[in-house]
Formats: structure tokens, sequence, C-alpha cells
């Protein structure tokens, strides 16, 4: 009797034992399953799982070869040392969009913006409206131009903020050199008047009989001289009111341009200053979501 009720404790505990072991294999099983959440700030954890690309071989139903350049103007590709002419993004199936996802040039021009090691906080904020605007597109072809389209507004934006100091220091000094040609022009043109001024002095004097024909030679010599001077000076007053106006419309122009940009990424909720103090737009990475879409390509081809 006591030997059977130690092999059911023995077969109770085994049983206890094996709950245990079977709770924990499935604790540790749920544990291991993506997290799936709805916060755009947080990468989907599928997004790890996907190498980059290595190759820029890319095989079209018009055209292959290597992807040489892909931008809002299109795509550029390299067959046999030659560039053929630019494919537009709407020409492209779903299957070679998907295709285009994983070459290396493709995933760069969609993933990345300037050194993403540099990422700031207000990166995160971009990244993140980025991921809302790709998520909204109605297609692939949608998603993708109008992903590329934004980053060369932004790269255009920061271009434009790279020629800024140099412009408003070239609009400062033509703005300084024109305003002493004018104060110069200014004084020049008082010369001549004031030399006008002798001769007529000269010759009533010289009519008057005080004065000789010599004096009024002189007088008309000054006065030469003085006008001469003074001609010189209204043309490079001229000249550097003239250069200074043209470096003081182009940096307008750039501060138009900065402001157009924002305006344009403001209406898709991505904020960039329109007006000084500007800061340029920050490194981006924009991984997850071309990752996600790379996963969803992959499922559909095993599908098919």
């Amino acid at each position: 009797m006591n030997h059977k009720s130690n092999e059911k404790s023995r077969m109770r505990i085994a049983f206890c034992f094996l709950l245990v072991l079977c709770g924990l294999i499935m604790t540790a099983g749920a544990s291991a399953q993506p997290v799936m959440t709805n916060n755009l700030s947080e990468q989907p954890s599928n997004a790890t799982v996907l190498q980059a690309p290595t190759s820029n071989r890319i095989v079209l139903s018009t055209a292959g070869g290597k992807v040489r350049v892909l931008d809002s103007k299109g795509l550029l590709l390299e067959s046999n040392m030659v560039y053929l002419p630019r494919i537009n993004i709407s020409d492209l199936s779903d299957s070679e969009l998907h295709s285009l996802l994983e070459t290396k040039a493709g995933y760069a021009a969609l993933t990345a913006f300037g050194p993403i090691n540099e990422r700031t906080a207000q990166s995160a904020v971009i990244e993140n409206q980025l991921r809302v605007i790709w998520l909204d597109g109605k297609s692939l072809a949608e998603r993708i131009q109008t992903r590329l389209r934004l980053l060369d507004e932004m790269r255009a934006y920061n271009a434009n903020l790279a020629h800024l100091p140099g412009l408003e220091m070239g609009a400062s000094a033509a703005a300084a050199r024109a305003s002493l040609a004018n104060e110069r022009m200014a004084a020049k043109d008082q010369a001549a008047t004031n030399a006008a001024n002798g001769v007529d002095n000269a010759e009533y004097a010289h009519a008057a009989g005080d004065a000789s024909r010599d004096q009024v030679h002189d007088a008309w010599s000054q006065y030469h001289d003085a006008n001469e001077s003074a001609i010189r000076a209204d043309n490079r007053a001229i000249a550097d009111n003239y250069r200074s106006a043209v470096a003081s419309q182009s940096l307008q122009n750039y501060l138009y341009a900065c402001a157009a940009i924002s305006g344009d990424l403001a209406a898709r909720h991505i904020k960039v200053p329109g007006e000084p103090p500007f800061y340029p737009v920050p490194p981006l990475s924009m991984k997850s979501e071309i990752d996600a879409e790379r996963i969803a390509g992959k499922a559909s081809t095993t599908r098919q």
C-alpha cells in the first residue's frame, strides 16, 4: 500500500513538473514573437530580419541593367556602359517596384537621408511623419514617388541653406562697397560742382578786370579734372550698386526658395523653418516601412 502511495506521489510530482515546464516553454515562445505596435515611432521587429540589398542589378519588362539613380524624376539604369532613358516610377508594375526595393541603390534612396549616425531628436519627428505619409499612399508607386519627391525637396532645402552664409556675406560686402562708392560719388560730384562755380567766378572776375586769363584757364583746368573724376566715380558707383543689387537679389531668391520648400513640406506636416533663423533637415533613417514592404513583396511572390 505504501509502495502504491509513493508511486502516485512521484507521478503527481512528475505531472506538476511537466506542467511547469510546458508553461515555461509557452512563455518563452510568446516572448519570442514579434510585438505589434501602433506607435509609429517604434521600429517594427520584422525590420531587423532583413539584410540590406547588396546588388544594383535589376531586370524589368522593358529594360535591365544597374540602378544608378533613383529620384523623383525617375529611375536611371546603366546597361553595357550606357545610360538608358529615364523610366517613370508610374510605369513600373508592383513586382518591378518590389524588385527595385531589393537593389542597393533603390533601397538606399528610400531609406536614408544624410549620415544616419548623426540623427537628432528632430530626425525622429520627421521620420514618423514620413512613415505616416508612406502608409497613407494608395499604391506602392504613389508611396515611392511621394517619398522621392519629399526627399528631393529636403535636399534642395539643405543645399539652399548651405549657400545662404556665403550669399549673406557677399550681399553685405557688396552693399558696403556700394555705400562707399556712393559716398565717393557724392564727394566727387560736389567737387565738380564747386569747380564749375569756380569757373563762373573766374570769368566774372576777368570780365570785371579782377582776374587774369590765366586764372580763368586754371579754373577751367580744375573743373575738367574734377568733372573727369566725378564721371569715374559715377561709373564706379553705378557698377557697385548693380553688383550689390544682383547679390541682394540672389540672396532673396534663395530665401524665397527656402520659404517655398518650407511651405510645400508644411502641407505634409513636415516642419522646417521658412525664414531665419534656419536649420537644415537633419539626417533620417526610414528602413522599417521599406523593410515591411519588402517582406510583403516576398510574401506575395511566395503565394504566387
